[in-house]
């Protein structure tokens, strides 16, 4: 409930500095990278900012995401996702199986904002899988939910 909370604030927020000026919007993204550690939030701000720099400059929202007001915000995103994955896999039961697969998806998607962010999520996913407490089951049901372009394609039948 707080995160719906939260996340509907944040864009109406993000309305109201729309329309008072692309300035105003550098100014808050400035104060979101120094303050924002959630990659949820992170991850909403920097989606929306960049839609509404698309339709105030009438560019592609990729260009706008590695624009260098967003892309510092997108980088901590994706490093947040890392920190937020990694927490979870140490102390994760397998009741906790799908709300870990949707973190996962989340952060892919945020990994694909960057420059170079699928090759950098493979990488991720790879240390993941040479972890410890990376159970054979999660990483079966980790492989058929996330989106197709990933390692799954090439290690699904070599997987140990």
């Amino acid at each position: 409930m707080n995160f719906c909370f939260s996340r509907c604030s944040v864009l109406n927020f993000l309305n109201n500095l729309y329309f008072s000026g692309a300035s105003y919007l550098q100014q808050f993204c400035a104060c979101v990278l120094n303050v924002v550690v959630s990659p949820f939030v992170l991850h909403t701000i920097a989606w929306e900012a960049a839609h509404h720099l698309a339709t105030a400059n009438h560019t592609p929202i990729q260009a706008n995401l590695r624009s260098p007001v967003l892309s510092p915000i997108v980088q901590k995103c994706v490093q947040m996702y890392i920190q937020c994955i990694h927490q979870r896999m140490y102390h994760i039961t397998p009741p906790e199986y799908d709300d870990f697969i949707n973190v996962v998806q989340s952060a892919q998607k945020a990994f694909m904002m960057a420059p170079g962010g699928m090759t950098q999520f493979n990488d991720f996913l790879q240390s993941l899988r040479r972890l410890r407490p990376c159970k054979r089951d999660l990483w079966a049901r980790l492989a058929s939910s996330l989106s197709p372009g990933n390692i799954f394609e090439h290690s699904t039948a070599t997987s140990h």
